[in-house]
This record gives C-alpha cells, sequence and structure tokens, in this order.
C-alpha cells in the first residue's frame, strides 16, 4: 500500500479514466466498526478483482474499479438492466486508520478489513 503522500501509478492512471468517463457508478456500502478495526462491505457483484484498486489516503479508504459487461457469443442485449463501467468509492473513517488488513470477496460483496490506529 502507498503512504499518505504517495500514489500507485496505477491508481493515478485508474483515476484519469475514471474523470474521462461521464458515468462513473458508486457501488452502495455498509461499514462496521469494532475495537481495533473498520469493516466495508462494498456491492460489487460480477467484479474482476485483477480490475480493482484500493489506497488509503489521508484517513480514507478509496476505492476505484471496473465492471466489464458480459458477452455471449453471437447474441445481443434484448434487455439491460444492470450497471457497469467504472466505479470508485470513497468512504472517510471516524478514526485514524492504519492499513488494508484483509479483502475478501463473496456472494457479489467485498469485504474490506481496515486495522484503526
Amino acid at each position: 500500500m502507498a503512504n499518505k503522500k504517495t500514489v500507485s501509478k496505477e491508481i493515478i492512471e485508474l483515476i484519469g479514466f475514471v474523470l474521462q468517463t461521464s458515468e462513473i457508478l458508486e457501488p452502495l456500502c455498509d461499514v462496521f466498526e469494532s475495537e481495533g478495526k473498520f469493516y466495508i462491505d462494498l456491492e460489487v457483484a460480477g467484479l474482476d478483482l485483477d480490475n480493482l484498486k484500493m489506497e488509503i489516503d489521508n484517513d480514507s479508504l478509496l476505492v476505484f474499479g471496473i465492471k466489464k459487461k458480459n458477452s455471449i457469443n453471437n447474441a445481443k442485449y434484448v434487455r439491460a438492466e444492470r450497471m457497469f463501467g467504472p466505479f470508485k468509492k470513497h468512504i472517510d473513517f471516524p478514526h485514524p486508520v492504519k492499513n488494508i488488513d484483509n479483502v475478501e470477496y463473496k456472494k457479489g460483496i467485498l469485504r474490506i478489513i481496515i486495522n484503526k490506529r
């Protein structure tokens, strides 16, 4: 993870892509707090974890990613209701945070566990 003053090249490129795109999704989330950790659950069904970047910056969590459309050979959409494209989520914490402890992805929910300072 990058420290507060540096941001990885990949995040800068992804931020540039997100800022150039007119529609930016913002997934719904729940934030839980325990004695030494925060738990963030993001709804990102269909996400490929290779298209996800996370950074801790100034006691906030920044999550950037891209949900890509599925395709079926020789088939065209008749109905499309799910949202695809770049997304971002910025979460401020009420207490100082240290680092990302763990990331889990189950049943379309991305759980990010953050250690407090």
